[in-house]
């Protein structure tokens, strides 16, 4: 039996829960648990009956998911993503959160996953409904029958565009007794070939070079679409019919709008503003929660998600400001998302288990019983075996059975005899393996973070996502476009160099004239909307002005409001570049000093690391040691987000200044950080004959005065404060080395 199952069974607080859903004592709520014991908690339940996990946003919800699979060792869980509603017509719309909302809802249709982990936005946001997702799913397998013509109306209808040659998802050809589909819910695309009706074979085939690759018994095809209209003239009869009915001031406008789509429709061409039309193809509204009448609905921190929820719909409301005004939208199409009200009935009105790390008042849900935990979630594991040693002797002592999740399956044996060379009993994690006090169990993969449940003596602890895993940077052109927004998340500010200040919305498969290419997708202030292909990435940057989102105001697309701005700046720039180009001239012309190679002393200390240094970090430090090997200044900027290991690389250049018997400074913006790097630096050093000494507001002024003696007597080797460090009575006997800790808002 899986491992993870079964001490979620043993779980007082589960029994509880079980309890509870089998008697109907619900809606119920359980405190005290944080993220990893929700998703726990959610994978047991799914043995029961389906799941809908709500959470507050879709990154807690992919989080979920990864947990969830992660200890269920299978595809348990997937993610039912909000899209962006699109009403107004445009030509290159992406559909890719459609499709994956599509695959969610097929996926549990079928059984074939049992847990659907959703943004509050995203189950407020009608779908397709059941009848006519089964209605536009089929299955193809070898030798059965297979039309054409059927498969040709049937993909049409659900959204697939037929082209010469297949080469993205949502894409069909057919050409004589061959049929190549890119289904939307698979990464390649599939050929089948019949003889007559039957289908001879079925494979995966490369859209690049067109070879067929790996054979396979069958193929499940769902709908691109979640408004599917039967046909065209369907399509066309109802539009028509609802022009004639409208009425009222903007009835012009309106009806202009419409018939821009009829005869769109009539042109052959999928409209990409079905999203206006959901209340004209179906009767009544339909949303994730109807996927569950019998199953359960898990809400994690449930005040958050009613807060999300009314953002989106307040953001949803001001967007639409613009299309009532310009006719695009009009009360007749009302009605293709919940509300708040209508969401908590729904939510209520199920089996509903209210997940909280704390109590609160929760909206006023009367709960018929309220569940409390003693349930620890723990911090990841950092990498350092003897630090991993100690905590595992610990809570074997307590007669813990604990499951470690870290390293690679290469790595796994090494890790597996360190600890049993350290006495503790450890071995590889198997599907027969039980639950005995004591043991260790080992594996492969990485949650969102340990859980320590002391009731039934079980812990779990993960290594660290950034060190888990680690693969090598790939050096594959078609990986660049990606990697060079990687540090920017979807609503992020960004700034296009002929559009201005607008807010990235992430990366998206757009189709055009057949063909479909990734776009950077960034909306600017309204319902503007600016796709920019990925071989356009240099013209895109990340916002680093004032970092209070709410107060930046986004620009308009063809405005002249950008142009201005960019022409005060391109002055500013203009003197900057005359202010910089005579500084870097007196440093070419200055002369500094040669710090000595390594010696063992050098070698010594940064054997002492605890951890392992990654690529970057190895390249960083070679580089910064053979400048300071040269007579000439350094000017080095070291970039790195947080944990990536910048503060051990500054520590080696100040040892290798230091070892020439000079000084260093480290200075930092604020109280907090100097005390963190102090406490750092302490314990880098205490093995060598350095004194490192803080000089803030921590330190009292008789204090102050002392360190600054000091350091202009030279018993001071490396000071670290803040803006104390450059005030006109702080005098060095021989600095050597400066490095300044800018954290993006140094404001010396």
């Amino acid at each position: 039996m899986n491992i993870f199952y079964e001490m979620a069974s043993r779980l007082g607080f589960y029994k509880d829960v079980k309890n509870c859903l089998l008697k109907g004592f619900t809606p119920c709520a359980v405190t005290g648990v944080s993220n990893i014991h929700k998703a726990q908690t959610a994978m047991a339940l799914s043995r029961l009956s389906p799941c809908l996990v709500i959470c507050d946003d879709e990154a807690s919800a992919i989080r979920m998911t990864g947990d969830i699979n992660e200890m269920a060792g299978e595809q348990l869980a997937c993610v039912f993503p909000a899209k962006d509603l699109n009403f107004a017509y445009m030509e290159g719309v992406s559909r890719e959160y459609e499709h994956k909302r599509l695959e969610a809802l097929s996926l549990i249709t079928q059984g074939k996953c049992k847990i659907i982990a959703a943004s509050m936005e995203a189950c407020l946001q009608g779908t397709i409904p059941q009848d006519k997702l089964k209605e536009f799913s089929f299955e193809i397998k070898t030798g059965g029958e297979l039309s054409l013509e059927e498969l040709t109306s049937k993909l049409l209808a659900g959204g697939y565009t037929r082209t010469d040659q297949v080469e993205g998802q949502a894409q069909f050809s057919v050409r004589g007794s061959i049929a190549d589909i890119f289904p939307v819910q698979e990464s390649r695309p599939v050929r089948i070939e019949l003889w007559g009706d039957e289908v001879d074979s079925i494979s995966y085939f490369d859209p690049e070079s067109q070879r067929r690759t790996d054979p396979i018994d069958e193929i499940m095809v769902f709908p691109a679409l979640e408004i599917i209209f039967p046909d065209t003239d369907d399509l066309v009869t109802k539009l028509e019919a609802l022009s004639k009915s409208v009425r009222g001031s903007r009835t012009d406008k309106i009806r202009t709008n419409i018939s821009r789509d009829i005869e769109t429709a009539q042109s052959g061409i999928t409209l990409t503003n079905l999203d206006k039309y959901y209340t004209v193809c179906y009767d009544r509204l339909t949303t994730i929660f109807d996927y569950f009448q019998s199953g359960v609905c898990l809400v994690s921190e449930y005040t958050n998600c009613i807060e999300k929820g009314k953002a989106a719909l307040a953001q949803l409301s001001e967007d639409m400001k613009l299309l009532y005004e310009d006719g695009i939208l009009f009360r007749k199409l009302e009605g293709f998302y919940l509300d708040i009200p209508q969401a908590e009935l729904k939510i209520t009105q199920m089996k509903s288990v209210f997940l909280d790390s704390f109590m609160r008042s929760n909206n006023g849900v009367k709960f018929k019983k309220l569940i409390n935990t003693d349930c620890r979630q723990t911090a990841a594991w950092g990498g350092n075996i003897i630090n991993l040693e100690e905590e595992l002797k610990n809570l074997c002592s307590q007669g813990y059975c604990t499951v470690v999740l870290a390293g690679s399956e290469k790595t796994l044996p090494i890790i597996n005899k360190d600890l049993n060379d350290a006495g503790i009993s450890a071995e590889i994690l198997t599907e027969d393996s039980e639950i005995i006090k004591g043991k260790v169990y080992l594996r492969t993969g990485c949650l969102s973070g340990g859980f320590d449940y002391p009731d039934i003596g079980c812990a779990a602890i993960t290594q660290m996502k950034a060190m888990s895993a680690k693969k090598r940077k790939s050096s594959h052109k078609a990986g660049e476009e990606i990697k060079s927004l990687s540090d920017i998340q979807t609503g992020d500010l960004v700034v296009h160099a002929m559009y201005g200040i607008g807010r990235f919305s992430g990366i998206k498969n757009i189709e055009t004239n057949g063909v479909t290419k990734d776009y950077i997708t960034i909306k600017y202030a309204g319902t503007d909307v600016l796709y920019v292909p990925v071989t356009q990435l240099d013209l895109v940057s990340r916002y680093i002005g004032p970092r209070d989102d709410g107060a930046v105001k986004l620009n308009k697309l063809n405005s002249m409001e950008w142009t201005k701005t960019r022409n005060k700046v391109k002055s500013a720039v203009k003197d900057m570049a005359e202010e910089l180009t005579k500084l870097y001239a007196q440093r070419q012309m200055a002369k500094g000093f040669a710090f000595s190679p390594d010696n063992d002393w050098q070698a010594d200390f940064e054997e002492r690391f605890d951890y392992q240094e990654t690529d970057d970090q190895l390249r960083s430090i070679q580089e910064i040691k053979s400048d300071m090997e040269k007579p000439s200044p350094m000017d080095r900027l070291l970039c790195g987000d947080v944990g990536f290991g910048k503060t051990e690389v500054a520590l080696r250049a100040a040892f290798k200044c230091m070892l020439d018997n000079k000084q260093v400074a480290i200075l930092v913006p604020t109280t907090v950080l100097a005390w963190q790097h102090y406490q750092t630096a302490i314990k880098r050093f205490e093995h060598f004959p350095v004194k490192v000494e803080l000089l803030s507001r921590f330190r009292k002024p008789k204090e102050q005065q002392q360190i600054i003696r000091e350091l202009n007597r030279g018993t001071i080797d490396l000071i670290i404060g803040t803006h104390r460090l450059v005030q006109k009575d702080v005098k060095f006997k021989d600095l050597g080395l400066v490095i300044i800790d800018e954290e993006q808002r140094f404001g010396v």
